[in-house]
């Protein structure tokens, strides 16, 4: 079946997003951690920035939402945290961003939080530990489609399974606009769910931790 055929689950997350925080676009959301938001002394300047929002606040809620199996309301305080650049360097936001999108289905964006928390300096050996393990268990859930690069021709894909559902139809829809990832190691690409594709033409069985190489030839 044609990816772009079918209605994509990402209207339906906008739609949801909000409905449950209809100022986060404008003002970052006035509820911070659950609380309502105190008036700021320096006026609409400092209330329209992302970054005045509490931190701590936002990923306590985030993870009491994703934890009551919430995960889309979840994701609406990651995105609010992810709009201001310094949280990025938090690796107790980035391991939370990264299994709110997994919970999600958004595998790319799941491992885009590992590999950049990967690269955060001054972790405890028991941290990095944890995240090496987070990450090998991620790389040994999920297939690794390795591209052309994010200025080559879209890769033609097609799902070949029973039943597509609407995280695979989103994932195939990143991957029909050339929206990849940093996979690390100097490759760009999409991470994918294990199952029966048609890629370029071929039909491929994708297994659980395996790497498919659109630049290696032999195996398509």
């Amino acid at each position: 079946m044609r990816v772009e055929k079918l209605y994509s689950a990402a209207v339906i997350r906008l739609a949801l997003a909000v409905a449950f925080c209809p100022l986060v676009f404008l003002s970052g959301c006035p509820l911070s951690g659950g609380g309502a938001a105190s008036p700021s002394s320096s006026g609409a300047a400092a209330s329209d920035s992302p970054c005045h929002r509490s931190l701590d606040g936002d990923i306590k809620t985030a993870t009491d939402r994703l934890s009551r199996g919430h995960a889309e309301e979840a994701l609406v305080y990651i995105q609010a945290i992810r709009a201001c650049p310094e949280n990025v360097a938090s690796m107790e936001f980035l391991k939370l961003a990264s299994a709110v999108y997994e919970e999600l289905g958004d595998l790319n964006e799941a491992w885009w939080a590992l590999h950049v928390a990967g690269g955060l300096e001054g972790g405890t050996a028991d941290e990095v530990a944890r995240l090496a393990a987070r990450r090998d268990s991620f790389e040994g859930s999920y297939t690794r489609l390795v591209a052309f690069g994010p200025d080559s021709t879209p890769v033609n894909i097609d799902y070949r399974g029973a039943i597509l559902d609407d995280a695979t139809f989103e994932l195939l829809q990143k991957v029909s606009s050339n929206a990849g990832t940093d996979l690390g190691a100097g490759l760009w690409g999409f991470w994918l769910f294990p199952g029966r594709y048609e890629i370029m033409g071929k039909p491929h069985t994708l297994l659980a931790g395996q790497t498919l190489d659109l630049n290696d030839r032999s195996k398509l």
